[in-house]
């Protein structure tokens, strides 16, 4: 640490910038209202402060625990962040690139928790490292979070560690800035004041780690991009240095496209580097089930184990998520796991439905009974149906206001307005506010005390799927329509709205007549649209139609997967992003509608059915990994997995035969690829991604590519003797470009400047 970097790091602490004097080795700063004053010497290079003639202590050191009080961080970080006694680790496996090698390697560990940590605690000289931890929804990201910084504050307070994981959610906050994110969790949740500029100090020193929980909320569920932007801008503030963790939905970091991942590398400027790794965590097996249930007392926790595998299958979400693992742990202690296990097996394929019905079923029976009557026999508060009517109206009151928790009084309102609604009396009102607070998927929303929130964002899902799937059974259109144009509906909603639909009723096709008339009604670019296309699709799937028609509806990403679709007529409908793995389309017909994306697999499933004046802009084949653009090519794709295919592109030309590619482009676009993992990149990584072709690329295809603008070489840092490279271009422009293959000169073109 120079001069000027002990400087501004003491200025990012400062009250003001103009509250620092630092001259002739005398420091005077207003640090929290405290007039600090310092002696600054040098000794064998290194910055050593002392005050008022006390023991000098590195500018380091002194940073950290006298300035920013990070033994004080510790502290409240393991006061408010509560310890999980039944804490299970889970297996990992980290994938990441050795910079100097360029080797790509997947590590494979039997505690999560130990492998994050030790590929943290290993700082890169010159780059920020991001770490991605991926898993699905409820397989213990959280949790695993909180873990480590627990064992990080504990390992700092013994001085085994000099650096701490500092949890930031993020969840349900998808309009705020991060920096108000980190302000707010730092100052509510764990009772430490601290400004950002501070905050981004430390992670520049490598004194704290920041852990972004719920990323994946606010990018993929929103679509803002505010998130992106925001990462990008912390990347630029760490100018090379630092490391950040980031818990995300396996589906973000697996992205196939550049334009997925443009936004977030275009905002990271030309001195910013970073390198991405991630660690993947496995769902649970049969030793972790054990080991959880015999940390929270289950009697016989192997034969609860065989119980429902017997039922369900080993890799049951019941005994591979953590989060449902938990509860069922909690039913079979204070219930009868055989009836419960034997409800959950009588439809496999509704078992969140049933499971979710079974801890209603025991809260409706044993904690919310009336005793208000000490003369007359104890009966239950609410009916079964009533309690998934109550806990939908909370759950639809999140997503009205945007938020994942709400504050007592809030549900007190929700409580008394459910009451009135069902006509009960003042008694039984004021014991259903009371019970509502104590709920067992009901918790405390992290940094507030006053709020409450849902056990886990699968219940919260549920109950929104629930309270939509009563909206569209009983509302009109434009109340409907009014719900579905908040925000993207999550995936677990759609399925439990429709499934809700599905056991009410066999006339679903009135359903889809009032979802497709908000469709065909909406903006192009609404919400509205879209979701109501995602709930019409599901509702259709399965059916068994002789000619049904739907038009002018638009559908999100990839709800085409696995859908069994029979007799149905799409006219002038737009889909996005498609993926047809697993789908079966019988008699189906789409007439003029547009398609971004087919991702196309490697079996049939058409069947009778055609694509007729539709416009297809690419066609992606997972196993080869290409993506095409002409229309030849779409044709013979789309024919390949059953279709009848005309293109609209087609019309008035016949088919172009099929452009041989420039292997110049075929071989920049591998090597683009590259800066989808890291925004500066060694030699040795494109001979290692290149191979044979490598040599083909140093002498025709890079410095084509450098004198065109598009990379650039930088300073190599590191040992031995290496060329480096940044990306100079904005990433959203690859994208458009690869439609170019057969045309280098267009290629750099669309490159350069877009289209």
């Amino acid at each position: 640490m120079n001069a000027k970097d002990f400087a501004n790091a003491v200025s990012a602490f400062a009250d003001s910038s103009v509250d620092v004097d630092l001259q002739k080795g005398e420091l005077v700063a207003q640090i929290r209202d405290e007039i600090v004053t310092a002696q600054i010497t040098t000794n064998e290079g290194q910055i050593q402060v002392s005050e008022d003639g006390g023991e000098s202590t590195s500018a380091y050191r002194w940073l950290t625990n006298r300035v920013a009080r990070l033994p004080l961080l510790a502290d409240r970080l393991l006061s408010a962040i509560p310890e999980e006694t039944n804490f299970v680790d889970p297996e990992g496996s980290l994938l990441s690139q050795d910079l100097e090698t360029a080797r790509i390697d997947e590590t494979e560990s039997n505690r999560a928790s130990n492998q994050i940590i030790e590929f943290l605690d290993r700082g890169l000289l010159g780059v920020s490292k991001v770490l991605y931890l991926t898993s699905d929804a409820g397989e213990g990201k959280s949790t695993l979070i909180n873990h480590m910084a627990r064992v990080q504050a504990s390992r700092y307070k013994k001085g085994e560690a000099n650096w701490l994981i500092v949890p930031i959610h993020l969840g349900g906050r998808p309009f705020m800035a991060l920096d108000d994110v980190v302000a707010a969790d730092l100052t509510n949740r764990f009772r430490f004041l601290m400004y950002y500029d501070a905050f981004t100090e430390l992670v520049k020193m490598d004194a704290i780690v920041p852990a972004l929980d719920g990323f994946e909320e606010v990018f993929l569920e929103t679509g803002s991009g505010e998130a992106v932007s925001a990462l990008g801008n912390l990347i630029n503030r760490l100018h090379g240095s630092g490391r950040v963790l980031i818990a995300a939905r396996r589906a973000y970091f697996e992205v196939r496209s550049f334009a997925s991942q443009a936004r977030m590398f275009d905002s990271i400027g030309e001195d910013a580097g970073a390198v991405f790794a991630r660690v993947a965590l496995r769902r649970w097996d049969k030793d972790r089930f054990l080991a959880y249930a015999s940390k929270a007392g289950v009697p016989d926790e192997r034969e609860l184990y065989d119980l429902v595998e017997r039922r369900l299958g080993a890799d049951h979400p019941l005994l591979t998520r953590a989060v449902l693992v938990k509860k069922l742990v909690i039913e079979a202690k204070e219930g009868e796991p055989n009836s419960l296990v034997g409800r959950l097996g009588t439809k496999p394929e509704d078992y969140f439905y049933e499971f979710v019905g079974a801890i209603i079923e025991r809260e409706a029976h044993a904690k919310w009974i009336d005793r208000s009557a000490r003369d007359t026999a104890a009966s239950p508060l609410l009916s079964i149906q009533e309690h998934h009517g109550l806990l939908a109206s909370v759950a639809l009151e999140m997503w009205n206001t945007q938020s994942h928790a709400l504050r007592y009084d809030y549900l007190d309102m929700l409580a008394d307005l459910f009451c009135t609604e069902h006509k009960k009396d003042a008694s039984t009102t004021r014991q259903v506010k009371e019970r509502l607070h104590q709920h067992s998927l009901l918790t405390t929303a992290e940094g507030s005390a006053r709020k409450l929130t849902f056990d886990h964002e699968d219940f919260r899902e549920f109950y929104l799927g629930e309270a939509m799937g009563r909206e569209i059974e009983g509302s009109g259109i434009t109340s409907l329509s009014t719900l579905l144009g908040v925000a993207m509906l999550p995936e677990r909603t759609c399925d439990a709205a429709v499934a809700f639909l599905k056991r009410k009723e066999k006339d679903y096709l009135k359903y889809v007549d009032k979802l497709s008339e908000i469709g065909k009604s909406s903006l192009t670019t609404s919400f509205e649209k879209e979701n109501a296309g995602a709930l019409a699709i599901r509702i259709l799937d399965g059916l068994q139609l002789d000619s049904y028609s739907i038009s002018g509806n638009a559908f999100p990403n990839g709800v085409m997967a696995n859908r069994k679709l029979k007799g149905i007529n799409f006219f002038e409908c737009s889909f996005n992003s498609q993926d047809f793995t697993g789908a079966r389309i019988s008699s189906c017909v789409f007439h003029s509608c547009d398609f971004v994306r087919l991702d196309i697999p490697s079996t049939k499933v058409a069947y009778d059915s055609s694509m007729q004046d539709c416009r297809v802009d690419a066609v992606f084949e997972p196993d080869s990994d290409a993506t095409f653009f002409s229309p030849g090519d779409i044709r013979g794709k789309v024919e390949k997995i059953g279709f009848s295919f005309s293109n609209v592109l087609d019309k008035g030309q016949s088919c172009p035969e099929d452009v041989e590619p420039d292997e110049r482009v075929e071989i920049a676009i591998q090597a683009l690829r590259a800066f989808m993992r890291a925004t500066h990149l060694n030699q040795s990584v494109f001979k290692l991604r290149l191979g044979q072709a490598y040599g083909f690329f140093e002498s025709s295809v890079l410095p084509a590519l450098i004198k065109q603008g598009v990379v650039r070489e930088i300073d190599y840092r590191g040992s031995g003797v290496q060329r480096r490279y940044k990306l100079t271009i904005p990433m959203k422009n690859i994208e458009p470009a690869i439609k170019h293959g057969d045309d280098w000169d267009e290629f750099i073109r669309v490159l350069n400047n877009g289209e």
